[in-house]
């Protein structure tokens, strides 16, 4: 009878896990076949330090230090570790859990709450030296199921901290362009300020030797002022940007030094590219999106598994005895083996809303990847939008500030010959002004489109700078 008491539990054993346990099928997506903005030049950078390619060695040295440095970044690590510990829990429960256990003790019993008792033996000692074990049979996969669960939150959360490490190295390239566009832009007005001070003084003497009347010294003062304003707009600027990239690379706010210019950084040959299929298995966000969903897919069968029985074993061996010297004896020798059933019969429909949760979240997380990968694509398509056509434009701005070069050198030119009064100069003056700065910004959003495709894209530069990510945390002491 005994035996077949254990080969039933073997079978059940064996059986573990069989029913409640779901399997996860990617669901269909719709993938566009290409991109809307496709170039002839597109190569792929997917998988290379795409920083590196810009040569400037400063910032090479700012990304590393972000990844070694940045408290965001360094919350994301914590964070994967706690949900590691909580897969780790999840996971223990699929193993029998064994303890030993020993005691020793000595009590006085009551003589006249015990009937029969003597005084000899009023007084006893008890010891014992045992193993338990209790372990609950998986017959319908719900620990199982758990820990998939548990294993699929843990993977996800890899990902969502492969997701800080792409902004952050996004945002750091980009935050130093920023900087090196705000310095070019300063100079460029400190130039024209120092140009219109020229000028407001070349009016004030002629106005004085009345020459002219005031009217052209006004409007030189207008616009030297107005060159003023945008010098200390663009101090502010600096600064803040300073700030900025100073709180990226984990640092207090203050200054930064300077690397090269943005006309001295190199233009990759050819734009970062790739198929769209590839977004999937790509962007951390998108692979973070799927992980969720396979864990609330998991916690469905956890929520089916827990209207059926939970059968535990239980039992204890070893040796109890009441003198320590006869603890060891054969005589002494104790155990103990059970199991236990338990069936929910009536809980007033509590676990019937544990289903219609998990069954929800499933579907919340579902189209929670089709958001994710449709924003996925989106992104992509604009980030190359904006770069092929930010590049026209940058060539149309460089004509234009040529333009308006040779515009006020043929105004000077006429001017000192007197064909035109003043006012055309400084028009000419101001219009070159507004051109120069927008060909600096135009040639640092040539650099920042193109980081915006590398962050749309992701691919295995994510991978890398994780990895430097996570060896940096590994040199840090715990507190």
């Amino acid at each position: 009878m005994m035996g077949r008491i254990f080969l039933f539990i073997l079978c059940l054993c064996l059986s573990s896990s069989c029913f409640f346990r779901p399997n996860y099928t990617r669901p269909r997506i719709d993938i566009p076949e290409k991109w809307r903005m496709s170039t002839p030049e597109a190569c792929c950078f997917a998988n290379v330090r795409w920083w590196e390619e810009l040569g400037d060695p400063l910032l090479n040295s700012y990304i590393l230090e972000a990844l070694e440095n940045n408290n965001d970044l360094k919350v994301a690590l914590a964070t994967v570790d706690q949900f590691y510990g909580q897969f780790r829990l999840y996971y223990a429960q699929l193993f029998p859990q064994i303890y030993g256990n020993g005691s020793a003790d000595r009590q006085e019993l009551s003589l006249q709450g015990n009937i029969g008792l003597t005084e000899k033996l009023r007084l006893m000692n008890n010891f014992a030296l045992l193993l338990s074990c209790a372990y609950e049979l998986d017959i319908w996969g719900r620990l199982y199921a758990a820990s998939d669960a548990a294993l699929a939150q843990y993977l996800a959360q890899i990902q969502a901290r492969r997701t800080v490490v792409l902004t952050l190295v996004s945002s750091v390239a980009a935050s130093y362009l920023m900087l090196r566009q705000y310095d070019e832009q300063l100079q460029v007005a400190q130039a024209t300020l120092k140009s219109f001070q020229q000028s407001l003084q070349l009016m004030t003497d002629r106005f004085l030797g009345g020459a002219i009347s005031e009217l052209p010294v006004e409007q030189a003062r207008s616009e030297m002022d107005s060159a003023g304003i945008q010098v200390k707009e663009l101090e502010i600027k600096v600064a803040q940007q300073e700030n900025l990239l100073s709180i990226l690379l984990g640092r207090n706010p203050g200054d930064i030094q300077r690397g090269k210019m943005l006309v001295q950084l190199h233009q990759p040959p050819c734009v970062p590219a790739g198929i769209p299929s590839s977004i999937l298995e790509q962007r951390p966000d998108v692979m973070e999106a799927e992980l969720n969903l396979i864990a609330a897919h998991s916690n469905v069968g956890v929520a089916k598994a827990n209207f059926f029985p939970v059968i535990s074993l239980t039992g204890f061996y070893g040796n109890e005895s009441f003198e320590l010297n006869k603890l060891f004896r054969g005589s002494a020798r104790a155990w103990q083996f059970g199991a236990t059933i338990a069936q929910p019969i009536f809980n007033g429909g509590f676990y019937v809303g544990q289903l219609e949760i998990a069954n929800a979240r499933e579907q919340e997380a579902l189209y929670s990847y089709f958001s994710t990968i449709q924003t996925a694509f989106k992104e992509v398509d604009d980030a190359l939008i904006a770069h092929t056509k930010t590049l026209e434009l940058l060539e149309i701005q460089k004509d234009q500030v040529k333009a308006l070069e040779k515009y006020l050198y043929l105004a000077q030119l006429e001017y000192d010959n007197g064909q035109v009064d003043y006012l055309n100069v400084l028009d000419a003056q101001r219009n070159l002004f507004s051109s120069q700065l927008n060909l600096v910004e135009s040639r640092s959003a040539a650099y920042l489109t193109l980081i915006d495709i590398y962050k749309a894209l992701g691919g295995g530069w994510v991978l890398e700078a994780d990895t430097i990510a996570i060896e940096g945390e590994d040199l840090i002491e715990p507190l």
